[in-house]
Parts: C-alpha cells; structure tokens; sequence
C-alpha cells in the first residue's frame, strides 16, 4: 500500500512540473516594408494544433513552454520561427516575398487571396504594359491585352473619355461600366460632356486624371462574386 502511494505521489508531481513549464507569451507582429502591424497572422505552436491570430494591432497571446518553436505565417510572406527561451515577449518582423505576392490577389473589397482560391475570372496587366503606348487615359491601353474587355476610344481627342465594357452590355438603358477601386476604395468615373448640334463636347472621365505611371498593376475581376 505504501509503494502504491508513492509511486502515484511521485507521477503527481511531474504532472504539477509539466504545467508548470507553460507560461504565456505575448509579442507583435510587423511588417519588415513599414513596421505596421499584421492583423491575421497565424501563429502555431510547431508539433501541436496549439494556435492563435493576431489581433488588429498585430498583437497575440499564447501558451507555450521553453524550448517551444513558435511558427509564424501570413499571406504573402515569407514563414519565420522563433524558440520560446526565458523571456515571456517574442517580437517577429514578417518579409515579403515576391514570389508568393506574384500569386496574390486583392479583391474589390480589398481582401487578399490566393488566385488559385478565386471563384470568377481574373486577369492583371502590369504597369510595363499600361506605360508601352503612353496614352493620356492609361484605359486606351487594356486594349487588346484582356479578355472580354471591350474599350472603346473617344474621337475627341487626348483627354477624352473612354467607355469600358465586360463581356459586353448589361443592360438596355442603364450603365454597363465595370466598378473601380483603387487602393480598396471605389472610384467614380463619372463622364462629363455636353451634347450638342455640332457633336458636343466631351470632359473627360475621372479615371483620365490619373497617372500611367503611378499605376503598378490593373486586376480585372468578372463574376458576381468579385
């Protein structure tokens, strides 16, 4: 009777010892371009399904032990790890990497995906070919480099307006033009002219106002669900 007591004695004490060598650590993740906060980074504990997110501010908690490896991964950058010594604080700075942002689309909600995780057709022109023709209205230039992008010039010259058909018109009398978002927020491209007995004028549109060159690359995305 007494063996069995100390023998359970003793397994009870290790188990008290193996919790004790939990602890939590907390930490921010940043990214390497800015050193803003990453929202959503997975952080896992290597070996087990312990894990947990960062918050908005690039922030986490989690329950680890010494000797842990704390693997970090996010969209669009390149993984890190980092062994869980005796300070309760772990600092990691994510790096780009270009060849995982190459597969990376942003929607028109300015949500980031994986293109191979798309629900609709997507095309991206880069910004060397909107610059080739060094067209005043850098739309001009999606001619002939999209599919079902039908673009169609203004004769009125540099500075006019262009109209922009997906997969042709929509409707009879209303707007057929594709939404654009720049940066995530919608854009209007409002067309402005004024008809007349000679042919009228044409002002332009909003998207004539900006410039080819501060362009870096152009997503189309067709489907409703984009």
């Amino acid at each position: 009777m007494t063996r069995k007591l100390l023998v359970c004695f003793a397994f009870l004490l290790g188990s008290v010892s193996l919790i004790a060598q939990n602890k939590t650590v907390t930490g921010t993740v940043t990214s390497s371009t800015d050193g803003s906060p990453l929202p959503g980074v997975n952080v896992l504990v290597q070996g087990t399904t312990n894990g947990t997110q960062t918050d908005f501010d690039g922030n986490y908690t989690i329950e680890a032990a010494e000797g842990d490896v704390l693997l970090f991964s996010y969209l669009g950058t390149k993984s890190q790890s980092a062994t869980v010594g005796s300070s309760d604080t772990i600092d990691v700075v994510m790096e780009e990497d270009a060849s995982l942002l190459d597969e990376v689309v942003v929607t028109a909600l300015g949500i980031k995906r994986q293109e191979k995780t798309l629900t609709y057709a997507q095309q991206s022109v880069d910004a060397d070919e909107l610059t080739k023709t060094r067209d005043p209205n850098f739309m001009n230039a999606l001619s002939g480099k999209t599919a079902g992008v039908e673009i169609k010039k203004s004769s009125s010259g540099a500075g006019g307006s262009t109209k922009i058909l997906l997969r042709g018109n929509k409707s009879l009398s209303g707007d057929s033009s594709p939404l654009f978002v720049i940066d995530g927020i919608p854009m209007a491209n409002n067309k402005g002219g004024q008809p007349g007995m000679w042919g009228g004028t044409d002002s332009g549109d909003g998207l004539s106002a900006l410039n080819p060159d501060d362009i870096e690359s152009i997503s189309i995305l067709r489907g409703a669900n984009a």
